[in-house]
Protein backbone atom coordinates (compact mmCIF):
# COMPACT_ATOMS: atom_id res chain seq x y z
CA UNK A 1 0.00 0.00 0.00
CA UNK A 2 0.93 3.64 -0.54
CA UNK A 3 2.32 5.41 2.43
CA UNK A 4 0.24 8.66 3.43
CA UNK A 5 1.97 11.92 2.36
CA UNK A 6 2.12 15.58 3.79
CA UNK A 7 2.68 18.75 1.85
CA UNK A 8 2.34 22.21 1.91
CA UNK A 9 -0.74 23.94 0.95
CA UNK A 10 -1.04 27.55 1.64
CA UNK A 11 -0.69 28.96 4.86
CA UNK A 12 -2.38 32.67 6.52
CA UNK A 13 -0.82 35.57 8.00
CA UNK A 14 -2.07 36.82 11.48
CA UNK A 15 -0.55 39.41 12.97
CA UNK A 16 -1.40 38.76 16.24
CA UNK A 17 -1.20 35.01 16.32
CA UNK A 18 -3.31 32.11 16.29
CA UNK A 19 -5.19 31.60 19.69
CA UNK A 20 -7.32 28.96 18.88
CA UNK A 21 -6.57 25.93 16.86
CA UNK A 22 -8.11 25.75 13.22
CA UNK A 23 -11.46 24.13 13.24
CA UNK A 24 -12.98 22.51 9.57
CA UNK A 25 -16.87 21.93 8.49
CA UNK A 26 -17.06 17.89 8.22
CA UNK A 27 -17.16 18.52 4.50
CA UNK A 28 -13.92 20.56 4.07
CA UNK A 29 -15.40 23.46 2.66
CA UNK A 30 -14.40 26.18 5.09
CA UNK A 31 -12.43 26.60 8.12
CA UNK A 32 -12.51 29.22 11.29
CA UNK A 33 -10.06 30.00 13.45
CA UNK A 34 -9.48 32.80 16.76
CA UNK A 35 -6.68 35.05 16.79
CA UNK A 36 -4.78 36.59 19.64
CA UNK A 37 -6.73 39.99 19.35
CA UNK A 38 -10.14 38.33 19.18
CA UNK A 39 -10.68 38.16 15.43
CA UNK A 40 -12.43 35.43 14.13
CA UNK A 41 -11.10 34.38 10.57
CA UNK A 42 -13.29 32.15 8.02
CA UNK A 43 -11.50 30.20 5.58
CA UNK A 44 -12.89 29.42 2.21
CA UNK A 45 -10.67 26.53 1.57
CA UNK A 46 -11.81 25.74 -1.84
CA UNK A 47 -10.80 29.24 -2.88
CA UNK A 48 -7.58 28.94 -0.62
CA UNK A 49 -6.91 25.60 -2.55
CA UNK A 50 -7.94 27.35 -6.34
CA UNK A 51 -5.68 30.28 -5.16
CA UNK A 52 -8.94 32.13 -5.56
CA UNK A 53 -8.91 33.84 -2.60
CA UNK A 54 -7.99 37.55 -2.30
CA UNK A 55 -4.22 36.86 -2.08
CA UNK A 56 -2.78 36.46 -4.91
CA UNK A 57 -0.16 34.28 -3.49
CA UNK A 58 -0.19 30.66 -4.57
CA UNK A 59 1.30 29.90 -0.75
CA UNK A 60 -0.79 32.38 1.43
CA UNK A 61 -4.59 32.18 2.10
CA UNK A 62 -6.61 35.36 2.64
CA UNK A 63 -10.14 35.19 4.78
CA UNK A 64 -13.21 34.88 3.10
CA UNK A 65 -14.27 37.15 6.27
CA UNK A 66 -12.58 38.73 9.54
CA UNK A 67 -15.51 39.44 12.48
CA UNK A 68 -13.59 41.56 15.63
CA UNK A 69 -15.29 39.93 18.15
CA UNK A 70 -16.52 43.05 20.54
CA UNK A 71 -15.80 41.01 23.59
CA UNK A 72 -12.19 41.03 23.35
CA UNK A 73 -9.90 37.83 23.33
CA UNK A 74 -11.48 34.12 22.83
CA UNK A 75 -11.23 32.15 25.46
CA UNK A 76 -11.20 28.88 23.50
CA UNK A 77 -11.50 27.32 20.26
CA UNK A 78 -14.17 28.64 18.14
CA UNK A 79 -16.46 25.92 16.97
CA UNK A 80 -18.44 25.32 13.77
CA UNK A 81 -21.88 23.62 13.55
CA UNK A 82 -23.44 21.80 10.27
CA UNK A 83 -24.78 25.01 9.37
CA UNK A 84 -22.52 27.47 9.42
CA UNK A 85 -23.07 28.59 12.33
CA UNK A 86 -19.66 29.95 13.94
CA UNK A 87 -19.77 30.17 18.00
CA UNK A 88 -16.56 31.84 20.41
CA UNK A 89 -15.84 31.56 24.35
CA UNK A 90 -15.28 34.96 25.22
CA UNK A 91 -15.30 36.49 29.32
Amino acid sequence: PEQPGLAFRWAMLLTAGSASSVVASSDGERAVLGDGNGHIHMIDVPACDANTDADADPARCAPAWVFEHPGGRLLGTVALDADGTVYAFTN
